[in-house]
């Protein structure tokens, strides 16, 4: 059957990222486990974000959003929010679709929230400049 174009670029990224770095921590990006066949057709597998305060599964941020009052939780949020990006700059991750359905919070135990990226990682187009965060010339991990 026809692989979706973006879903087979994802898992191709995520399985070069777990080849180069096999002791990547995933604490900002859901781990992906690669193509199921379900009823509707192919489908890729990611590890399910639970919150730490109760074993729930997390929220998107679009669901978190409409359901909270966010001003009084404003402050935690754009910790997270600073922490992500710095996550993903720090490990070299790069995202193609940063949306708010895209994105989960994770309720942690200490009372601030984490940001997971669930979907949407790699690129689409290759960024030959991209290295592993190890420093190893030539390692890239683009989609292509």
């Amino acid at each position: 059957p026809d692989l979706p174009t973006s879903s087979t670029k994802e898992v191709s990224y995520f399985e070069k990222l777990q080849r180069i770095r096999p002791d990547f921590d995933y604490g900002c990006i859901s781990r992906c486990h690669g193509w199921v066949r379900t009823s509707m057709g192919p489908g890729v597998v990611y590890d399910l974000v639970r919150n730490e305060t109760d074993g729930k599964r997390s929220r998107t941020l679009q669901n978190w959003l409409a359901s909270r009052d966010v001003w009084a939780q404003q402050e935690p949020l754009l910790a997270a929010v600073r922490r992500f990006t710095n996550e993903l700059k720090r490990h070299c991750i790069l995202v193609r679709d940063l949306t708010h359905p895209n994105l989960c919070v994770k309720e942690l135990i200490d009372g601030s929230f984490r940001l997971v990226a669930v979907d949407g990682i790699g690129l689409i187009m290759p960024c030959p400049s991209l290295i592993t965060g190890n420093g190893m010339p030539g390692e890239r991990l683009t989609s292509t």
